[in-house]
């Protein structure tokens, strides 16, 4: 607590939307209150039915990690650009690079992010069962790994060739057989820091992380099932369309004039896509995939596909 005050870092309340400074504490559930919410906090009971710990910050004995923004150190990551797929604070949402994108709370984005992290887990541990169970038990024979020495005779010489085939056979076997030991060690390496990240990582350190795990899980031959969706204002990503639910592209990229839209909809200006009010738009929100006005309804470009994603940085 020394250091927050010397260095004059300053709390927020974990409830406000604004960046409201904080000065209470509850040791029940770790979080942060500004006056106002943390009498608020103080009035309701826990799930056991008991009373809130709430004392003043300098009294708190255990914080909750926060993970800050790398350019706003004082703000938190709180949310979820869909279209960069990053996480961000309050201050990146109004920059050029994310000003106009689809954002969320990253808590809702961290609960998609976790079911393809666990479904990853899960083929990475089939993928392991296999890779364990293959083993050639000649790989790390010792009988024929002695090179004879060269003869003249031409019974020796064959003798000499057909073991130079043995060595070259038991050679690549071992190659085989360390590679195959390596990538199982690789798989097992990024199953327990998984495991350890959904388990111990906050919903910013899954989401920030989570790519990093994921092309890993690629490069070792893992394929990562997509589920769930991305929601936020209309917006929605789902595995049944390979596009967004929204009204027009220009709201959904943030005024990009490359952005495309399957619906007929144009735009002036040199746009490629779909505008409120514009010829074609169909007035409604619709899939930028297939130009379908139902939600729910399945893309015809993917109905006859099996949805198995490889994600890429």
């Amino acid at each position: 607590m020394n250091a927050v005050f010397t260095r004059q870092i300053l709390c927020y309340c974990d409830v406000c939307q604004e960046q409201n400074q904080a000065s209470l504490h509850c040791m029940t559930c770790l979080y942060n209150f500004c006056p106002d919410c943390g009498a608020k906090h103080y009035q309701t009971r826990t799930k056991n039915g008991g009373i809130h710990d709430v004392r003043p910050l300098w009294q708190a004995k255990r914080f909750r990690r926060t993970t800050v923004c790398l350019e706003h150190p004082e703000y938190p990551l709180r949310f979820y650009c869909i279209a960069c797929q990053q996480v961000i604070c309050s201050e990146c949402m109004w920059r050029d690079v994310h000003r106009g994108h689809a954002t969320e709370e990253h808590t809702a984005a961290s609960k998609i992010t976790t079911a393809m992290l666990a479904n990853a887990i899960q083929s990475a541990r089939i993928l392991l069962d296999s890779l364990l169970i293959r083993y050639t038990a000649n790989s790390f024979s010792s009988g024929r790994l002695c090179r004879s020495r060269c003869s003249n005779q031409p019974r020796m010489r064959i003798e000499f060739d057909r073991e130079e085939l043995l060595y070259a056979k038991e050679a690549r076997h071992r190659i085989e057989e360390y590679t195959r030991l390596r990538n199982a060690r690789y798989l097992l390496d990024a199953i327990s820091l998984t495991e350890q990240l959904l388990t111990e990582g906050t919903d910013a350190e899954i989401l920030s992380l989570s790519k990093i795990i994921l092309k890993r899980f690629n490069a070792l031959g893992v394929n990562v099932r997509a589920t769930g969706s991305f929601a936020n204002g209309g917006f929605q990503q789902d595995v049944r369309h390979s596009g967004i639910f929204h009204c027009c592209t220009f709201c959904s990229s943030g005024g990009k004039k490359e952005a495309t839209c399957a619906c007929p909809g144009t735009m002036l200006g040199g746009y490629k896509g779909c505008g409120h009010g514009h010829p074609g738009h169909p007035r409604v929100k619709h899939w930028s995939c297939c130009g379908s006005i139902v939600r729910d309804s399945v893309c015809p470009r993917l109905s006859s596909q099996n949805i198995v994603y490889r994600f890429t940085l």
